[in-house]
């Protein structure tokens, strides 16, 4: 049970990171970001705290951190509209003007 809460705790986490800044970008017909280097992926000291409730089931058990990704961009872009009045339709939530700490 520990490793699968583990599982979609990374998922939600690097999921997170891509829909708050990450997008791949093309120019002249090829992807810009090749590798790594150029996607970085978001640290532990820039996420919230991830809880994870697991209900127990008598069904036979299936993928483990896949659940994890759906959630996520709802999620975030709902907390957003909450605390600001502001909706985001689309991705990247960085391109939308939101000031920290507003």
């Amino acid at each position: 049970m520990r490793h699968i809460k583990a599982e979609i705790i990374e998922t939600a986490r690097s999921k997170r990171a891509r829909f708050r800044e990450k997008q791949i970008t093309l120019a002249h017909g090829a992807v810009e970001q090749q590798n790594f280097p150029n996607y970085p992926v978001v640290r532990l000291a820039d996420c919230p705290a991830i809880e994870v409730h697991i209900k127990e089931s008598d069904a036979p058990l299936g993928g483990g951190g896949e659940p994890g990704t759906p959630p996520v961009a709802p999620a975030v872009t709902n907390a957003i509209f909450a605390a600001t009045g502001l909706r985001i339709r689309d991705l990247p939530i960085s391109k939308h003007a939101l000031k920290k700490g507003a």
